[in-house]
């Protein structure tokens, strides 16, 4: 046999959707010169695991929440990267970029009637091999009052009213509670909806009457705090 053996590289061709694991074969090599004359050379394949997020990939929090997320993988031994592009409707809006297996962040959103919706790129690397998966997170508004009345100050004797508490917040729930108060005749009380109740002040000197709101929607929660003074 005259001429030396070729080199270089022979392009292996693997079928698809390849389970990870170890693949021998045989590379059989004919000589142009010579279609009589055959080689063969034995070949091993290692074909690693892609890694793949595993954990949950859609979350719901609450406005002003921290979304914390174990981030977890197919695979051993896998680092993660995670990225969020810069949102107009998120305070923080810069974007943000982080390493480990803990995803932390605090999220807070400009809307007060809407939802909005972020997405996190989590890169996973195990050895040379890489996947990028797509974490969703829907921020919900915190529902607040949106009528609270200009009426801030009565006489003794008078009626607070509120009618309709109502808040940016489709469908919000609204609950109210007035707590006994020293030189208020009346006692406390609670309810759900408009207020409208006489408050007498037994004393010499104004008291400021505390309503506390709760505002409930779409999970979230918040309560605010309506003062008027009574002379």
């Amino acid at each position: 046999l005259n001429g030396a053996l070729p080199v270089g590289n022979i392009p292996a061709v693997l079928p698809a959707n390849l389970p990870a694991g170890v693949y021998t074969g045989v590379v059989t090599v004919y000589f142009a010169a010579a279609q009589d004359c055959v080689k063969e050379y034995a070949f091993t394949i290692t074909v690693n695991p892609i890694p793949v997020v595993t954990n949950e990939k859609v979350f719901t929090i609450c406005s002003g929440e921290e979304l914390n997320v174990s981030l977890t993988s197919s695979e051993q031994s896998t680092s993660f990267r995670w990225t969020r592009a810069a949102h107009s409707a998120i305070n923080n809006n810069a974007g943000k970029t982080g390493n480990g297996s803990v995803l932390r962040e605090v999220l807070t959103s400009t809307l007060t009637t809407s939802p909005v919706t972020i997405k996190y790129a989590v890169t996973s690397r195990t050895g040379s091999c890489s996947n990028t998966d797509t974490l969703t997170v829907t921020v919900n508004p915190k529902p607040m009052l949106n009528n609270i009345p200009s009426q801030a100050i009565i006489c003794s004797g008078d009626s607070y009213v509120y009618n309709n508490p109502s808040s940016h917040v489709s469908g919000a729930v609204i609950s109210w509670e007035r707590y006994d108060i020293v030189g208020i005749d009346e006692p406390g009380k609670s309810g759900v909806g408009s207020i409208n109740e006489v408050l007498t002040n037994n004393t010499t000197s104004s008291i400021v009457v505390t309503y506390e709101f709760t505002i409930q929607a779409n999970g979230c929660s918040n309560t605010e705090l309506v003062k008027i003074t009574v002379n």
